[in-house]
């Protein structure tokens, strides 16, 4: 039920600026249940293309990853050596956090945590095109207010969801870098095992 929830958040953003852009197409129960029905399809599309965007984008190996600098930069120099890019590094972290040595409750923690700070950015995302398909609504179609109040709400839930991903990941990669700080030892075996993979 909770993925269902969190999979429908961005299909209702898109679903409330088509409705406020055009009332026809909730103007009876049957268009309404057929928008209970889309609802969370569109906001899993919604989730997905913001899974591929942030995916080719670097994803979950972006050398901005605080825990993946911590690798290359602290931990691989104890050892003298070297990680040649952010790729590597991931594949130590991830070689390491699934290993049976890591904590399972943090692996889980993470899991989750990764899951909402996508979900947040998700809705940005969503919240962000509604907020333009309004806009457009506005100027093309109908000089409504009732759409313009929806473009306001729109840009309040694309800040407030966007901030909340912003901190949440901002707490999340601090502490998987206590995690490879306080379990030094495994990341630096997986590290040794891997020197010669380029």
């Amino acid at each position: 039920m909770e993925e269902l929830i969190w999979f429908s958040m961005p299909g209702a953003v898109i679903a409330a600026a088509i409705a406020a852009t055009w009332p026809s197409t909730v103007d009876s129960e049957a268009k309404l249940l057929m928008w209970v029905v889309l609802v969370p399809v569109i906001g899993f599309i919604v989730h997905q293309l913001y899974r591929l965007l942030f995916e080719t984008t670097g994803g979950y190996a972006r050398e901005s990853r605080t825990v993946l600098q911590y690798i290359s930069n602290v931990l691989a120099p104890r050892e003298n050596l070297t990680v040649p890019g952010p790729i590597k590094a991931f594949l130590i972290w991830e070689i390491t956090f699934y290993s049976d040595d890591f904590p399972e409750s943090f692996r889980e923690h993470d899991r989750r945590m990764w899951h909402y700070i996508l979900s947040f950015w998700s809705i940005t995302l969503s919240a962000t095109l509604s907020m333009s398909l309004c806009l457009i609504g506005y100027l093309v179609m109908s000089r409504s207010n009732s759409i313009l109040l929806v473009a306001g709400a729109e840009l309040i839930v694309a800040i407030v969801f966007y901030f909340k991903g912003r901190s949440s990941y901002q707490s999340l990669v601090r502490q998987e870098t206590a995690m490879a700080h306080n379990h030094e030892s495994i990341f630096l075996a997986t590290l040794r095992k891997l020197e010669d993979l380029k």
